[in-house]
């Protein structure tokens, strides 16, 4: 059980240390001007939208419900992936108070990304002269990529409403 656990943590970890490199050096390109990020980061924000065709990184300015998810991102979640990084890598029974931050995170989360699967799949986007995905398979290829999103939070916020390893250890005298 022990290894279970600690596999747990260590994929939290890894899916906050690249929610927190990927929201600071790319989701942030959305909002903010191009001149703050070298070219390699500008680049690669650009291939991400032409190779996943995604209209909301492409438009958030455009779109003030995905902006204002956007801008709630950078606000309270880069803080936030620190604070996880910190106790997943301790281990929840160390850090019991990651718990309620961690639920309501991944409540967030989730509902944004729900939001954002229920656009890539039923939006109509036959009528935009802006990237968008063009046909049912690069639905599927956007939708897919946003997937990750959704399934490890659920998987996250499974894990500390019922998992007693967010119960602090005694300590030892």
């Amino acid at each position: 059980m022990a290894g279970l656990r600690r596999s747990l943590d260590i994929l939290f970890i890894a899916f906050y240390v690249f929610e927190a490199v990927s929201t600071i050096f790319f989701d942030t390109q959305q909002l903010l001007p191009s001149h703050l990020y070298p070219k390699p980061l500008t680049d690669l924000f650009s291939w991400y939208i032409q190779h996943f065709r995604d209209p909301y990184m492409a438009n958030a300015r455009n779109m003030p419900w995905f902006a204002s998810f956007c801008i709630v991102e950078f606000i309270t979640h880069i803080p936030f992936f620190f604070f996880a990084i910190y106790a997943y890598y301790k281990g929840p029974s160390q850090c019991p108070w990651i718990r309620i931050p961690v639920i309501m995170y991944c409540v967030q989360i989730i509902t944004f990304v729900t939001a954002v699967e229920a656009g890539v799949f039923f939006d109509d986007f036959s009528k935009t002269k802006l990237v968008a995905p063009r046909d049912f398979g690069e639905r599927l290829k956007l939708g897919t990529n946003y997937s990750l999103f959704f399934f490890v939070p659920l998987t996250n916020l499974v894990d500390a409403i019922f998992s007693s390893a967010y119960t602090p250890k005694a300590k030892t005298a």
